[in-house]
């Protein structure tokens, strides 16, 4: 029954999520108030609304009061030329993978460009396309507020570029604000929390995978539109067999955005 109601949910919003009329998401909002996808369709509803002259509502910083640790909005105003660069580590021998540099060559309604292409994310982060040829639908990894406490849940596929579909599961709680030090600085991040899985098709005819997925984030939405730190843990299952498919760590090395 889980699986028939986000079928239909999912039908629901990709039949939607390209619209420039505000009616349809309204209309998804009213049916889906904590859907699967109404981070982005609130998002989506904001920006049409603000096209016609409505103001989005602001949040009051916090800053130097001392009797809160502060909620801040998602920054979604990115600008081509932004650019972000990622040192990779791995975490259980410490050597560094690679340096990866990304820079805004296009933005659409819906997707930041990176590279020409090679890489996208949605207006609040949330990967749409990454590098191997991958494609996400209607992640909600990143929020549009970040408050401590808050919990939710995103489900969302992942196409794999040899056609294989996979459904993936996150459980993800906005733990703590605390200090974080990268080489681009020290930020005051929100620490996010985020547990869960993927299932799908193995390479195999008749052979499934299974994913285990543990990761962790800082963000600093009002320094930086794309997130400080991130760990992440990637054990995938096939066929009985375990292998740790990912153990790094990604930290911003430098980033520069307008």
């Amino acid at each position: 029954e889980k699986t028939r109601l986000f079928e239909a949910e999912l039908k629901l919003w990709e039949s939607i999520e390209k619209s420039t009329a505000a009616a349809p998401f309204e209309d998804y909002l009213r049916r889906h108030p904590s859907g699967q996808f109404s981070e982005l369709a609130q998002l989506a509803l904001d920006r049409i609304l603000a096209k016609q002259g409505e103001k989005a509502v602001q949040i009051a910083s916090s800053k130097g009061n001392p009797f809160t640790k502060g909620t801040a909005l998602a920054d979604t105003a990115y600008k081509v030329g932004d650019t972000y660069t990622y040192r990779v580590t791995d975490m259980a021998t410490g050597a560094q993978k690679e340096r990866e540099t990304s820079t805004v060559t296009e933005i659409s309604d819906r997707e930041v460009i990176y590279n020409d292409g090679r890489f996208a994310t949605d207006l609040l982060g949330n990967t749409t396309r990454l590098r191997d040829g991958r494609r996400l639908t209607g992640s909600q990894i990143q929020p549009t507020e970040f408050e401590i406490g808050r919990r939710w849940t995103t489900r969302y596929r992942t196409s794999q570029a040899d056609g294989r579909v996979f459904d993936n599961e996150l459980r993800l709680h906005i733990v703590s604000k605390e200090m974080v030090t990268v080489p681009a600085g020290t930020f005051d991040c929100f620490r996010v929390e985020a547990k869960g899985g993927a299932r799908g098709p193995g390479p195999r005819p008749g052979s499934h995978v299974q994913v285990e997925l543990d990761f962790k984030f800082w963000a600093a939405p009002e320094m930086s539109r794309r997130n400080i730190k991130r760990e992440t843990v990637r054990i995938v299952w096939v066929m009985g067999n375990r292998q740790v498919a990912e153990n790094d760590r990604v930290e911003l090395e430098s980033f520069k955005q307008s």
